[in-house]
């Protein structure tokens, strides 16, 4: 196997930076016990600042309640980490009323195939589609 050149490896090098995967394990906001003392009534309001790795919003949303409402607000200086967040969650959020009936497993194996796989099946291909015609229609951003 040759080395890579140099203007390649760099390209690679500045395109692979914007995939941030955590060296950590997933760390939520909240514990079980403060999740549950939560009024299911009213709005969660969580910030992540320097939100990078989606998987520790996702361990918070973990811990709430089936029916809490929530508002996540992320903050990061990448622009590319912000607009992946959002897509991922737009997945999870628009599309989880769809699987009624079904195991939500499914919905949750294809979101994270689409964020971790470096091959999309035909059934991520068609939710990504799906999810980025949905967010390119909207009048403002969702609230999640």
């Amino acid at each position: 196997m040759e080395p890579m050149p140099l203007v390649r490896r760099k390209l690679n090098d500045n395109v692979m930076s914007e995939f941030l995967i955590g060296n950590t394990f997933a760390r939520t906001l909240l514990t079980k016990e403060e999740a549950n003392l939560v009024d299911e009534h009213s709005i969660l309001k969580l910030l992540w600042v320097g939100c990078g790795d989606i998987r520790n919003p996702l361990t918070t949303l973990k811990m709430l309640k089936k029916n809490q409402k929530v508002h996540l607000f992320f903050n990061d200086i990448s622009i590319v980490t912000l607009a992946r967040d959002i897509l991922l969650l737009t997945m999870l959020t628009f599309n989880y009323d769809d699987h009624h009936g079904e195991d939500k497993s499914t919905l949750y194996d294809v979101v994270i195939s689409i964020w971790g796989d470096l091959l999309l099946t035909s059934k991520a291909k068609l939710l990504l589609n799906k999810t980025i015609k949905q967010l390119l229609t909207l009048k403002s951003f969702p609230i999640y």
